[in-house]
């Protein structure tokens, strides 16, 4: 049987929860922050609704705020346009962030995968390169970084890449074997996603 006081203790923590509730529906309904369109943004990027989301962080946008936050925003809306394969406004926006993060090698990386997308390979190299630069130990960027490679036919670069990315992480899904294989049978490899190579037919 319940006290009084596990009785107060329990309608306590309910009334605390209906109120944070309410608090953060409130919020989602009517933004009044950069950050607070930023967050329903991701909200309704995470459920598919990627013109809801790109609307939301154009609105952050327009709020006075902090580079990291604007920077953030900038990745976020990025991220919508590339689930939308809108490549040119994806890279303007990751773009947009290196400028206001040029430290940030997420913000490089990101924009090296879409410009990989956009085939123009040297571009992506060279932002794969620089988020290797400012984080050396980004398994991923070495393993894209050998994708952009291979597609350029840089065999001996794409398998130094894919084995420092091997080396990095035990979760690397490239191997130098797929290389190897490439310099035997000359056959063209296109990457199916960012990180796996497998042989065109």
């Amino acid at each position: 049987m319940l006290s009084m006081r596990n009785t107060v203790k329990c309608l306590l923590s309910l009334t605390i929860a209906a109120v944070f509730i309410t608090w953060t529906t409130s919020l989602a309904q009517n933004p009044k922050t950069a950050e607070d369109y930023n967050n329903r943004g991701l909200n309704r990027q995470n459920s598919g609704d990627l013109d809801g989301a790109i609307a939301d962080y154009t609105k952050a946008l327009s709020f006075k705020s902090i580079p990291v936050v604007i920077a953030t925003i900038y990745n976020n809306r990025a991220n919508a346009f590339m689930a939308k394969n809108d490549l040119a406004s994806a890279i303007a926006d990751y773009g947009s962030a290196i400028q206001l993060q040029p430290t940030n090698f997420e913000n490089y990386y990101n924009r090296g995968i879409a410009l990989y997308n956009k085939r123009d390979l040297d571009a992506a190299l060279a932002d794969f390169s620089k988020a290797i630069d400012l984080q050396s130990n980004f398994a991923a960027a070495y393993n894209d970084r050998g994708n952009t490679r291979i597609d350029k036919g840089d065999v001996a670069g794409a398998i130094a890449d894919y084995s420092t990315a091997i080396t990095l992480s035990r979760r690397a899904w490239l191997s130098t074997t797929t290389a190897e294989l490439h310099c035997k049978t000359s056959s063209k490899l296109m990457p199916q996603s960012r990180t796996s190579l497998t042989p065109c037919n």
